[in-house]
């Protein structure tokens, strides 16, 4: 079973818009100069990942059928977001709901942005230890990899029929052949 077109259309679109906006943030940074050989090899990651989202957004609108497994793991890059003193991860395109935890203050906050970011750091003092799930990304990576699954049950179910209409055409040839 395919897709839902405006599924396919929008979740092909999103990752499209937002890497768009995360390269020319990238594009910024870079133009602003970097401190440290350590923070152009963090950028030029999350560069590659900004490019791996349009790519694979771009495959879902052209309908390739690799296009919900390899959505659903950029998507899935998404989820989890997490500050530290010692190390912090956050990414995110096109929009983020995240609901964080507050392991520090004890306390529980929904975050909503629009836009596209990224980070990370590390040894960052007075930053509050904070667990986060994007509650966006958990969606639509869910969507993807049961729209992954359905797709892939579908073509194996298509690829076993003509093998059956074969052998019946087949047996039905062969009684043709011989009268006997």
């Amino acid at each position: 079973m395919a897709m839902n077109e405006w599924a396919r259309r929008i979740l092909g679109a999103l990752p499209v818009i937002g890497c768009g906006a995360g390269l020319m943030l990238q594009m910024l940074v870079v133009k602003q100069g970097l401190p440290n050989p350590m923070t152009g090899i963090v950028v030029g990651l999350f560069a590659l990942l900004y490019l791996y989202g349009a790519v694979v957004g771009i495959m879902l609108l052209q309908n390739d059928p690799r296009a919900p497994a390899l959505n659903f793991l950029y998507w899935l890059t998404q989820v989890f977001q997490y500050t530290s003193v010692v190390v912090s991860y956050q990414f995110w395109s096109t929009a983020c709901l995240t609901l964080w935890r507050n392991a520090t203050q004890q306390a529980l906050n929904l975050e909503a942005n629009l836009g596209s970011a990224f980070r990370f750091s590390m040894i960052e003092p007075d930053t509050d230890t904070r667990f986060g799930i994007n509650i966006l990304a958990l969606a639509v990576s869910i969507y993807l990899f049961k729209q992954y699954r359905r797709e892939r049950a579908w073509r194996a179910a298509e690829e076993a029929a003509p093998e059956e209409q074969a052998d019946v055409a087949g047996d039905a040839d062969g009684a043709e052949a011989n009268p006997i």
